[in-house]
């Protein structure tokens, strides 16, 4: 909880693609879209996390959606109190144990949610959303994956020094995905920041200019310090093995952007 309270005091410095982007954006509104024409009475929306680059998405006209967060500071800080369309309603919650009716929504939507949960828990949660999805509900998630080839810390640092990592918020997913032996164990996250303090910090901060990355963004790694969060990055077949036997699988966008391969939305539906 204590990771998540920090988080919300630095949010506006988190950028992609730790946040999703506009065309992932636009790719999941227009299946939004689409759902919402298929029925005749207005949208009622869960959102899972507080996103505000979800929750301002221009939603149909007397669309009703929840924010489901466990951090009472990123709904107080994070959470967006009114948008061009609607006022959301922040729900302080556990994602495994919603206090919604079951087939009370029409679109789950969230952004990175799996990876916040241990690997032991992706079905409990997948049950639950499931639970509470309408039989013709959507379901609209990203996921931060792990590639089947991951690239060693070295090659991270020879990337980094040569440039061609896009942003410090890349380089950030790409070090904890690459540290992480198995999806079952995740990668805790004081043990990527021992990483960077150890092989990436000196070399960053002498080729800050270099990089065009700015210190404050940089800063924003030190949450990790010292925190026994742990994230969890799956495999696509791990994915869709969790999904199996709950969802059917109907779209898959892969962004364009760098390292827009480990960052897939899905659009699913009920089976």
């Amino acid at each position: 909880m204590a990771h998540w309270d920090n988080q919300a005091r630095q949010w506006a410095l988190i950028g992609e693609p730790l946040k999703p982007s506009q065309a992932e954006l636009h790719t999941s509104y227009a299946w939004i879209l689409e759902q919402a024409q298929l029925q005749r009475e207005h949208l009622t929306v869960l959102v899972l996390g507080v996103t505000p680059e979800i929750i301002h998405l221009p939603w149909p006209a007397h669309t009703r959606l929840i924010a489901a967060d466990c951090s009472e500071k990123m709904i107080e800080s994070v959470l967006p109190k009114k948008t061009a369309t609607l006022t959301p309603m922040g729900l302080l919650a556990n994602w495994l144990q919603l206090p919604l009716s079951s087939s009370s929504i029409d679109v789950v939507i969230g952004d990175g949610c799996y990876s916040q949960l241990l690997w032991k828990d992706y079905r409990a949660l997948t049950q639950e959303i499931r639970r509470v999805l309408k039989p013709d509900g959507l379901f609209v998630i990203r996921f931060f994956t792990k590639p089947e080839n991951v690239d060693p810390v070295e090659s991270i640092y020879h990337d980094l020094l040569s440039g061609k990592i896009a942003s410090f918020h890349a380089f950030k997913l790409r070090l904890a995905i690459s540290l992480q032996s198995q999806t079952a164990q995740g990668v805790c996250l004081k043990d990527v920041w021992n990483t960077w303090d150890l092989r990436f910090k000196q070399g960053v901060l002498q080729n800050m200019q270099k990089l065009k990355w700015n210190r404050e963004t940089i800063d924003t790694i030190d949450t990790y310090h010292l925190s026994d969060t742990v994230y969890t990055f799956p495999t696509k077949s791990e994915i869709r093995s969790i999904f199996s036997g709950h969802f059917s699988e109907k779209s898959l966008h892969t962004p364009g952007y760098y390292l827009g391969r480990c960052c897939p939305t899905f659009r699913l539906s009920k089976i």
